[in-house]
């Protein structure tokens, strides 16, 4: 790593058990991806939090991953310190008010959340029967599907400033939420989203009869395992819907693009919307072939496809 002392890259490797130079198709769902300079997983908010200001100290770049569903990272890696949150799975918890507050890490699985809710007899998270990745992503996305979305019944969330270390409780009201887009308030915060990490999030629910909670989750994952393809290589939902009458996926069949092929990536045949890991995917294949499929909507459609997977890294 460039402009950073050997000496303390040696210092914060052996105090943070890092990783160097770890391939970070390892950790996505893409399989694809160069090398971080440095990985980490924090097991605790006071280790990351140190973590964090050791490594704005030593003017390192830093990365936050959650389970590695929404990323694709370039064929070059990442020059910096990628950190990872699957560790940061403290204990579920749930309190009795008027409603249920469930109070949740950022790094427990979504559908192991949901699950947690449904042993619980609580509805409200049905909606994400077999969405991919940690709690904390889907916040960061705004993760949704069949009408719902996880913003819908948050209460608050507590980040943390990823250049300083200082914690923070936003409340709803200081957050703006957008689709796939989670935003916080300047009013109530300068910091934008992209510099804070999402540490754990309230959530309420509601009590229910257990055996519908059960069916409708059960009805949705049924539905998502019909008509997508989960055990592919690949990212989920590559392009936002530019409208509920012009979904993205729908546009890219109408093109004639399911099964096209550029080196090892290929647009699903099951679901256009999917861009898949075929065979050894590099992310260059990944990229020329979102360009093509942009460009072909564009022309066909007269529509501009926005990318909901982020690419990082050179």
């Amino acid at each position: 790593m460039t402009g950073v002392d050997k000496h303390t890259l040696q210092d914060i490797s052996k105090r943070f058990r890092i990783k160097e130079n770890e391939p970070l198709k390892r950790h996505t769902s893409f399989r694809v991806g160069g090398p971080a300079d440095l990985f980490a997983t924090p097991e605790t908010p006071t280790l990351l939090e140190d973590l964090v200001k050791t490594a704005a100290e030593a003017g390192i770049p830093v990365f936050i991953l959650g389970g590695g569903t929404n990323i694709l990272f370039r064929d070059k890696g990442f020059r910096g310190l990628v950190i990872c949150l699957s560790e940061l799975n403290q204990p579920v918890e749930f309190r009795n008010n008027d409603t249920v507050i469930m109070t949740a890490p950022a790094g427990v699985r979504l559908n192991a959340l949901c699950r947690k809710a449904i042993e619980q007899g609580l509805t409200g998270l049905e909606f994400a029967a077999g969405i991919p990745g940690t709690f904390g992503g889907s916040l960061y996305m705004n993760a949704g599907a069949h009408g719902g979305s996880i913003t819908d019944r948050l209460i608050s969330i507590r980040v943390m400033e990823k250049r300083s270390g200082q914690v923070h409780r936003l409340h709803r009201d200081d957050l703006q939420v957008n689709y796939r887009k989670l935003r916080v308030n300047p009013e109530r915060l300068t910091v934008p989203m992209s510099e804070l990490i999402i540490l754990e999030a309230d959530l309420a629910l509601e009590t229910g009869d257990p055996e519908q909670i059960r069916a409708t989750f059960e009805t949705n994952l049924e539905q998502r395992n019909r008509t997508q393809p989960v055990a592919a290589a690949s990212a989920g939902c590559f392009f936002k819907n530019p409208s509920p009458e012009k979904p993205a996926g729908k546009l890219i069949e109408l093109c004639g693009l399911k099964g096209t092929r550029i080196g090892g990536a290929q647009v699903s045949q099951k679901h256009a919307n999917y861009i898949v890991n075929h065979e050894d995917a590099t992310c260059a294949d990944i990229l020329d072939l979102v360009a093509h499929v942009r460009q072909q909507v564009k022309t066909q459609f007269d529509v501009e496809l926005e990318t909901e997977v982020k690419i990082e890294g050179e």
